[in-house]
């Protein structure tokens, strides 16, 4: 595993001293390996070796990548557009939590609970909340929960007060540009506009960057155009969004433009609203038509 090497460190040395808490919460910007870590984590507390991080290839850790280990639960939504703040999760998803931990871990070893996106429960079904909170006080011998967000502030405070705090930071540019490279992607067009996030690197390589940077700056309205308006995934349109958003902060550090500084407002709210459900062909329009006017009327040098 690539990164976040204090926090490999925190849970082996945990596992090793017997100090390990029954739920972490795993909390920090989105995309940046949160579910990963927790995935590769729980696969090495089932690992038949106890082998943290690294590759192993036992009966175990074969069974938990493919999500078909007994001790090993994993919530997590199905959606395919991950900016769709929806979730699975419901008070039944919870309460199977609950049931499964009645059961002895069938290894005799550790039980591994990953809910993702947990803030989504909170936010969406009290029932489901206060089950959860239930299930954290009365977790069973040798279980560790994960949680997982990127809102924290969203998360119950009973359910934060009965979890350790585990923050992650975005990834350096040199372990991005690694994990990119294993995966046959040109990292240098890409990383000034990940900001330390592996999922907004990979919706980048949907995107030539490049060229749209350079139809900005030539202020080519139809090449725009044609970019913008061919877009229909959320994520490749939330990742061209703030391609452009740093463009136009840049132009507005040095002119403190007010049309520029509420066209990057807008952008913002842009940027939120994808987390629901758009109409993305009006959402496309919309945001071009407001693009190519404050090109024009914001005379951008």
């Amino acid at each position: 595993m690539i990164g976040h090497n204090k926090q490999q460190t925190f849970f082996k040395q945990a596992y090793m001293s017997g100090q390990l808490s029954h739920a972490y919460l795993l909390t920090g910007p989105e995309g940046v390996g949160k579910k990963l870590f927790a995935k590769t984590f729980a696969k090495g507390l089932l690992c038949e070796h106890k082998s943290f991080f690294t590759n192993c290839e036992c009966t175990a850790c074969k069974q938990a990548e493919n999500n078909m280990h007994p001790d090993y639960h994993i919530y997590e939504d199905k959606e395919e557009d991950s900016r769709d703040e929806k979730s699975n999760l419901c008070i039944e998803s919870v309460r199977q939590i609950a049931e499964d931990l009645t059961i002895s871990a069938f290894s005799g070893g550790w039980r591994t609970v990953i809910i993702d996106n947990v803030h989504v429960l909170c936010l969406a079904d009290a029932s489901a909340a206060n089950a959860l909170l239930k299930t954290l006080e009365e977790p069973g011998i040798n279980t560790v929960f994960l949680l997982i967000t990127h809102k924290l502030d969203k998360i119950l405070p009973t359910i934060r007060s009965r979890c350790v705090n585990m923050p992650f930071e975005p990834l350096l540019d040199c372990e991005l540009a690694v994990v990119l490279k294993n995966r046959g992607i040109e990292p240098d067009p890409i990383l000034p506009y990940a900001a330390g996030s592996m999922s907004m690197a990979l919706a980048l390589t949907d995107i030539d960057v490049n060229e749209l940077v350079s139809s900005l700056v030539d202020k080519s309205l139809d090449k725009l155009g044609r970019q913008i308006l061919a877009m229909n995934d959320k994520n490749t349109f939330f990742a061209a969004v703030s391609v452009i958003q740093g463009y136009f902060l840049k132009i507005y550090k040095y002119t403190l433009n007010s049309e520029i500084a509420a066209f990057l407002q807008y952008m913002g709210n842009v940027l939120k609203n994808l987390a629901y459900n758009v109409n993305m062909p009006l959402l496309l329009l919309d945001f071009y038509v407001k693009l190519t006017d404050t090109i024009t009327s914001a005379e951008i040098k």
